[in-house]
């Protein structure tokens, strides 16, 4: 099972926005939106993770000082990925994602929305990586996020 994740900012009447990674003053003069290829390494539409569930499993970063791992967010997490564990049916596992850092700035009006989805989402890292990307996800998954089973999602929030 693949999941990725994504925070998507909204504007005041619910339309998608999009960031882009370089001014426009440092592209050719002349250069408009719809030029900018839709591909993550040009355009920025929120902070994303990703977990392919087999390997889901967690353990502390083997090669940080104690002094290094104290700098690290609570919210940071390392998977060793020396080993996929298949998931066998109505067998239920936490999974804990770490999100690329990002940052968004809201206006008034403006939202997030949190999305999680079984495919690549928005747009792929560089043009043909979308169409070479192989889905390992087969039947119907469930996705737990209360009573016995519960959810977070850590934000550094400020004024």
């Amino acid at each position: 099972m693949d999941v990725y994740i994504v925070i998507r900012e909204f504007d005041k009447h619910g339309n998608p926005l999009q960031h882009f990674n370089t001014p426009f003053k440092d592209l050719p003069a002349g250069t408009t939106a719809a030029d900018i290829p839709s591909e993550n390494v040009w355009r920025y539409v929120g902070s994303k993770g990703r977990l392919r569930a087999p390997h889901h499993a967690v353990q502390r970063e083997p090669d940080y000082s104690e002094e290094k791992l104290r700098l690290l967010s609570d919210a940071y997490v390392w998977h060793p990925h020396d080993k996929g564990e298949k998931l066998t049916l109505n067998e239920v596992v936490n999974l804990e994602i770490t999100m690329w850092p990002g940052g968004l700035v809201f206006h008034k009006g403006e939202s997030m929305r949190f999305d999680v989805l079984v495919h690549h989402p928005v747009m792929p890292e560089f043009e043909g990586l979308d169409k070479q990307m192989r889905n390992f996800n087969v039947g119907r998954h469930v996705l737990h996020t209360s009573g016995r089973y519960p959810s977070s999602l850590r934000l550094a929030l400020s004024d």
